[in-house]
């Protein structure tokens, strides 16, 4: 007797596994900062934190592997979206989660409807970022 099997067989589809980005966080609040860094490393991301959002744009200079920004819409010197639209002057393909205290009305409408944008409202979940983040990337 002679058993014939497939000699190339695909291996059954795994469910796929969120791909590490790399992500920059800029919030002029270090607690802030410090969670978030702790908590985007535990989603296996490769995360940069910016306490100062003046030098947020000479990080993403050096560093244009960036594929996500994390931004407080609210810091002193420059707001979260000011910065997400000179940081895109540099990265074209740079996505955005802005995060607030505050509600929505704070982002301009047109910048919310893009599909590279999410808002979340402070305090989230490590799950909604993580589905933001996971959203964001699969576009």
């Amino acid at each position: 007797m002679e058993i014939l099997l497939p000699q190339n067989q695909a291996p059954p589809n795994e469910p796929s596994k969120p791909q590490p980005i790399r992500i920059l966080m800029v919030d002029d609040d270090k607690h802030i900062l410090r969670l978030g860094d702790m908590v985007l490393k535990q989603l296996k991301h490769d995360v940069i934190i910016c306490a100062e959002p003046s030098k947020a744009l000479s990080i993403i200079n050096e560093n244009r592997d960036i594929t996500l920004l994390i931004t407080d819409v609210l810091m002193p010197g420059v707001s979260g979206q000011e910065l997400y639209n000179q940081a895109k002057e540099i990265i074209p393909s740079l996505k955005c989660i802005f995060v607030s205290g505050y509600s929505s009305d704070v982002i301009d409408p047109a910048q919310l409807s893009s599909p590279h944008c999410r808002f979340l409202n402070k305090p989230f979940s490590v799950d909604t970022l993580g589905h933001a983040i996971k959203a964001l990337s699969a576009r």
